[in-house]
């Protein structure tokens, strides 16, 4: 089974984990860059080939019109050392990587489009389009989400006749919380990260990116009447996306806020999430587009109140009768977050029996199991 995607990524390095390996599957990954990556110990350990293609020269990675075609050349070269797959799944959708799954595809061999971000929400006319020419050749689509789902069916549909499901990841990290609630509560997660017992915190966003909205949100937040900033401390966690620019923006906002503030840039590892996301009273949704985003559901599964924007809809929010507060413009934010002030990280999350059985690792290698027989 070959793997085209990020060998850097977390899904991916989980997805093996608790879909393929518990299955016996022989795996190889395909690397788009020369450099290791952080899992690469787990990789070797448990017999995961990463296939990577030669180094690229730095003159060609500052020219994007060609190192789009120079790297889809040298990662051709590296995989056709190794023949052709049995199954090839294609994470992270792209018309470059679809090309090449179906290049690396037996003759009874089958491949799978994974669109397990929220790629395809985003995606472009003319990247739709090239999409659509490719997806009607492959074997099945998985989409991680209903809105992943309903953002492939408005855009692709039936100009692609191959079928679709909908495969949900599981959450890791839920069992990381649960263990630090086993031997301890939320507010030891706050010490841990040397916030006041008498503050409250709100979280923007999960990554760097500036599709999180971050400085809209923290604007809002500057219209809070003082007494209320002086009991806040804002958590803004960056650890990755986004550029050095916009980071610097945010810094700049953010200390003009009036608030006390931590702004997270190291990697973190499961434990590291789970203290976050005890640690977060309020988390506040405000990104541009979004599938289902994992550290949403984490912050909820830990007891935070989510004040969710109405652009971002959520089937699962409804279906499993999660419990957020909505707001429609970003000046609505400063009204919801004085109303909930009094009860923030005070009550016990009433999302979590629901979160752990719908976003179980379980369920999600069952799903493909079916699907790969």
């Amino acid at each position: 089974m070959l793997i085209l995607g990020d060998p850097s990524s977390v899904w991916e390095k989980e997805f093996v984990e608790h879909v393929l390996l518990p299955r016996g599957h022989r795996v190889f990954l395909q690397s788009n860059y020369s450099e290791d990556d952080r899992f690469t110990g787990f990789y070797e350990e448990n017999g995961i080939a990463v296939i990577r293609g030669e180094p690229i020269p730095r003159w060609v990675m500052r020219m994007p019109k060609i190192r789009a075609s120079i790297m889809a050349q040298k990662q051709s070269k590296a995989l056709a050392k190794h023949g052709q797959f049995d199954i090839v799944i294609n994470m992270f959708v792209s018309p470059a990587a679809l090309s090449q799954a179906l290049q690396c595809r037996g003759d009874r061999g089958k491949v799978y489009a994974f669109f397990c971000g929220s790629d395809i929400i985003r995606s472009s006319f003319w990247r739709t389009l090239r999409l659509r020419s490719l997806l009607g050749k492959v074997d099945h689509v998985v989409c991680a989400s209903s809105n992943v789902r309903q953002a492939y069916d408005t855009k692709i549909g039936n100009d692609a006749s191959t079928p679709c499901t909908t495969i949900r990841l599981g959450i890791t990290s839920f069992d990381y919380i649960d263990a630090r609630l086993s031997n301890g509560t939320k507010n030891d997660a706050k010490q841990e990260l040397n916030i006041p017992l008498d503050k409250i915190t709100l979280s923007i966003g999960y990554n760097a990116s500036g599709a999180q909205n971050h400085l809209p949100v923290l604007e809002q937040i500057r219209c809070l009447p003082q007494d209320v900033r002086d009991k806040l401390v804002i958590l803004l966690p960056m650890t990755y996306g986004g550029n050095s620019r916009y980071i610097s923006s945010v810094q700049k906002t953010v200390s003009q806020v009036g608030c006390e503030f931590l702004i997270f840039r190291n990697f973190m590892d499961g434990d590291q999430i789970a203290r976050l996301r005890l640690a977060t009273d309020i988390f506040i949704n405000a990104q541009m587009s979004d599938g289902l985003s994992a550290s949403v559901l984490e912050a909820l599964y830990a007891g935070a109140i989510l004040l969710n924007a109405s652009w971002l809809s959520y089937r699962e929010y409804l279906e499993w009768g999660l419990s957020l507060l909505s707001f429609s413009r970003f000046e609505d934010i400063p009204k919801l977050v004085t109303s909930v002030f009094s009860k923030a990280g005070k009550e016990e999350s009433p999302s979590r029996a629901v979160l752990r059985e719908k976003m179980s690792w379980n369920q999600c290698q069952e799903a493909w199991g079916r699907l790969l027989r």
